[in-house]
């Protein structure tokens, strides 16, 4: 966990209360959950090499297009001074960012009543959006787009171990990449 520091910097960057942090939970990232003025947001604290601001700012961008796009995603909050916050702490990188909650809750995919053809719809529908608001983007002036998909990307080195598993995900992505851009 963090420490208590880079909460309130935090909190003084994104200027919301720093009472208001919930711990959501923990994995590649730490996540919290803050109120500003009313509405629920996400603190995503990565810790990451600061050589990934670049990309990380381009992911923000992205999201902040698609919101723009009308696209159902969770907008970026801007800081008092920039998208992305880079941090050092007891000599270990972390990359701070922040965006909107999104409503909704959990999909129980046993649950026949949301896991469902209209589902399943309404996600292609939205894919399909991205793809054609992808085809027309542009990075904001000065700032890196975010890297392309290569396919390796998407396999750990684990799935080697498994022959069966790895030929069908690299025909997988070969199909995938063999797709129009």
């Amino acid at each position: 966990m963090v420490n208590k520091a880079i909460l309130t910097m935090a909190a003084n960057e994104y200027g919301f209360n720093a009472d208001t942090l919930q711990f959501i939970s923990e994995s590649t990232n730490q996540v919290y959950r803050f109120q500003k003025d009313g509405i629920l947001y996400i603190l995503r604290i990565s810790q990451r090499p600061h050589e990934l601001i670049d990309q990380i700012t381009a992911e923000m961008d992205w999201m902040d297009y698609l919101a723009q796009n009308h696209v159902s995603v969770p907008a970026p909050l801007y800081s008092n001074s920039r998208l992305v916050i880079p941090v050092i702490d007891e000599d270990k990188p972390y990359i701070l960012t922040s965006f909107e909650s999104v409503k909704g809750c959990c999909w129980d995919k046993s649950d026949p009543n949301k896991w469902n053809t209209r589902i399943f719809y309404n996600w292609g529908k939205t894919i399909g959006t991205m793809h054609c608001l992808t085809k027309r983007y542009m990075p904001p002036k000065g700032r890196a787009r975010r890297t392309e998909f290569t396919g390796r990307d998407a396999l750990s080195n684990s799935i080697e171990n498994c022959p069966t598993l790895y030929a069908m995900t690299q025909d997988l992505i070969r199909n995938m990449m063999a797709l129009p851009k």
